[in-house]
Parts: structure tokens; sequence; C-alpha cells
């Protein structure tokens, strides 16, 4: 079917030979990559829903053998054949980027990185193709977290913020698209026509365009930025260890989400915020359950030494599109390509503009 119907519409005879073609069947399942599917295929669709999955309780037992953080095979085999790993930490997963991460065995890095690795024999990567075709992109067509669990008078700052993460994390890491479900469904719904500016979601995503669209400009000199070090001095984490090394704490630096978007010549905008583990965290569980703020992580202070910064321009700035205001943020140190800044996060992205 496939197959048929990408030569349909690439024949130049029936009109529409310049549409982008994406493949559903890969929608929920990991095996296709682009060295599989026809010539002609624009993306692999995905649809990266999970969670809420409460971990040690929803953990997986098989015939996978955990590793611990050395990378040592960590666990023991049950008369079954399946594999338990000797420690595993207490936390919930319940965030955009869960796909993102190795959590679990299917993630979708493997075929957004820029390394080619092998899946039962099958190469997966950004840069695999069908023979006689180009590499197809990932197209993020449907995605959100399930709002079961979120309280009405919360559900309009959620979604708001899982959109800026959705958004920022999969376009950053390699998505060509990324379409959130849905417009207008109950508790679903990322739009609200009766609430200004079509609710939290809407709002957050137009203040965080227009902070992108602010000096927008062809370039022509490409670069790269490297995030050379992160350091704080509160040791805040998502879950703990066991006190080895093999089953470390998880601090929010080890967590600091850092994506950088050049818009110009001379100007970057980084999406930056700790990835918790929890969108629904009660950071602040002496306020109501029906209060955002309650779901707020409190702003951590962490140092960022940047590399790659020759050329840009001389602001720093720091822009809160879930809130709409300016963040202050210091300028530690700087010479001709490097910047040290310390700036203040939450579990919600702001925007650091250098430039």
């Amino acid at each position: 079917m496939l197959e048929r119907t990408v030569a349909y519409l690439r024949d130049p005879a029936h009109g529409v030979a310049g549409v982008g073609i994406g493949d559903g069947f890969t929608n929920e399942q990991p095996f296709d990559s682009g060295a599989t599917v026809p010539a002609g295929v624009t993306a692999l669709d995905k649809h990266p829903y999970a969670g809420p999955i409460t971990f040690p309780t929803n953990a997986v037992y098989n015939g996978v053998k955990p590793l611990d953080a050395l990378g040592r095979v960590d666990g023991w085999q049950d008369a079954q054949g399946r594999w338990h790993d000797n420690f595993v930490p207490s936390y919930v997963a319940y965030f955009p980027e869960y796909f993102l991460t190795g959590i679990q065995t299917e993630t979708t890095i493997r075929d957004i990185s820029p390394i080619t690795t092998s899946v039962y024999g099958t190469p997966h990567g950004r840069y695999t193709h069908p023979v006689g075709g180009s590499a197809p992109t990932l197209w993020v067509t449907e995605a959100a977290l399930n709002p079961a669990r979120v309280p009405a008078a919360v559900l309009s700052q959620f979604q708001a913020k899982e959109a800026l993460r959705y958004t920022i994390a999969w376009l950053n890491k390699g998505a060509g698209a990324v379409y959130l479900y849905a417009a207008f469904s109950p508790g679903w719904g990322m739009v609200d026509p009766t609430a200004p500016g079509g609710g939290g979601a809407l709002t957050a995503l137009g203040r965080l365009s227009k902070t992108f669209a602010n000096g927008v400009a062809a370039i022509s000199q490409p670069r790269s930025l490297n995030l050379v070090s992160v350091t704080d001095n509160h040791n805040h984490a998502q879950f703990a260890g066991d006190g080895t090394a093999a089953h470390p704490t998880l601090y929010d630096r080890d967590v600091l989400g850092f994506f950088p978007f050049q818009v110009s010549n001379s100007r970057i905008a980084i999406g930056v915020y700790v990835v918790t583990r929890d969108l629904l965290s009660p950071w602040r569980p002496a306020l109501a359950t029906t209060d955002p703020a309650r779901y707020n992580l409190p702003p951590e202070h962490f140092q960022l030494t940047i590399t790659g910064t020759a050329g840009l321009g001389a602001p720093v700035n720091l822009a809160d599109p879930l809130t709409g205001v300016s963040v202050p943020v210091t300028v530690v140190s700087r010479d001709s390509d490097r910047v040290v800044v310390d700036v203040p996060l939450t579990d919600s992205p702001r925007i650091l503009v250098l430039g």
C-alpha cells in the first residue's frame, strides 16, 4: 500500500509530486528506518506517547540485559530467563522527552541521531536512506501527555509547559515537524476558544515564536555551540541513587536541557530548562492540588560555560514564554569565543538569547 501510494503521488502526471509523504505505519513501532521505506517517502511518522510510568512498580523484566551507569551488565536472571535489575530508582516518568532518552529500549534517538546504529541488522539513523532515494526526516505527527492525572484548574498551564517542551526538544533534536494532539478534545484539546489568545498552550507558543522571530535573518555562516560545563551549588535531583558509581543519583544538572537554534549569523536562541521526569511533580507540596504553582519547579541557578560564541552580538537575555516575562541573567565572564552565564531555570523552557 505504501509503495503504491508513494508511486502515485510522485508521478508528475497526477499533479501532486511536490507534497510531503509521511509513513504512518511507523507511528507506534520502532523497526522501520530510513533504509527500509520506499524511495520518495519524506518522513518516518511517530506518535511518542508515554506515561505515567512508575518505577520500580512498572519496571519491565525480559530477556534484555540491564546495564549500570558504568556500562556493565547489572542484574540477575530468573528461572524463565528474564533479567532483573540490581537497582531500580524510584520516580515517575511522565514527560514529553521520554522517547528522547534511553529509559526504554524503543527510543526514537536511533532514528534522528547522526550516528548510524543497527537494530537486528537494520541500520537506523538520520542519514539512512532507501536505495535510490534521499534520507527521510522524522515527523512527530501526534503527541501529548495523558491528562487524566491533571486537575482541571491546572490543565491550561500544564498544556503550555508540555507544548513548549515537545516543540523545543523534538525540533532541536532533528524532528522535521511536531503536531500536538489535539486542537479540540475533552481533556486533550490544546485550544480553548473561550480564553484570551486561545488558552495557555497557544499563548506560550506564540511568545516562543516571537522570541525566535526577533532578529531572524538569512544564515550564511552556520555555527556550532558547545556546552562545555554545567555547575550548580544546590545538588537538587530527580531521584536518589544508592551511593555507588554504578547507581548514582540523577542530579538536575545531569538533565539540564540545552537546545540551541541559530536565527541569524550573529544571534542564537537556546531553549534551556530542567528536563524533569514528572511534569506533575508537586514541587511545592504546601500549595493546594488545584493551584498550578504547586507543580512549578522553583527556579534553580546553574552556571553554564558555552563556547563557539565568536561573532555573536553582545546582548544576553533570558525570556520565559510561559509567563511572558524577561528573567535576569548574569554574565559571569566573556571572551572572544566563550561566555559563562548564571541562569535561573525551572521545568518550563526559558530562552537564552545570545546576540
